[in-house]
């Protein structure tokens, strides 16, 4: 998930200092939200100025509705494992409704 960063954050993040990120937003390079005297600016947007791209993130998740499936389980993550590299998330479900 993004967040959103303060500007003095911001311009640590980026290297350079508050009256930088006060001339882009002049200049129409930034557009920070605003909340009173405050800005924020998105993550994705100081990743951009920086030329960066954050990477896409991907979770998975295996679930079996017994402690007697353990070793179903561990057999989905492993194949899971094999075929997208992520984050793994496992479950035993004791009442998962089979009839969805």
């Amino acid at each position: 998930m993004w967040k959103n960063v303060s500007h003095s954050d911001a311009s640590k993040f980026l290297g350079g200092s508050a009256s930088t990120l006060h001339r882009w937003e002049k200049e129409g390079k930034t557009k920070p939200i605003r909340i009173g005297r405050d800005r924020l600016y998105p993550e994705s947007l100081l990743l951009k100025l920086l030329g960066k791209q954050k990477p896409n993130a991907v979770a998975i998740y295996a679930r079996v509705s017994s402690l007697d499936q353990k070793e179903d389980l561990l057999s989905q993550l492993e194949f899971l494992r094999k075929t997208v590299e992520g984050k793994l998330e496992k479950d035993i479900c004791y009442c998962c409704n089979l009839s969805r």
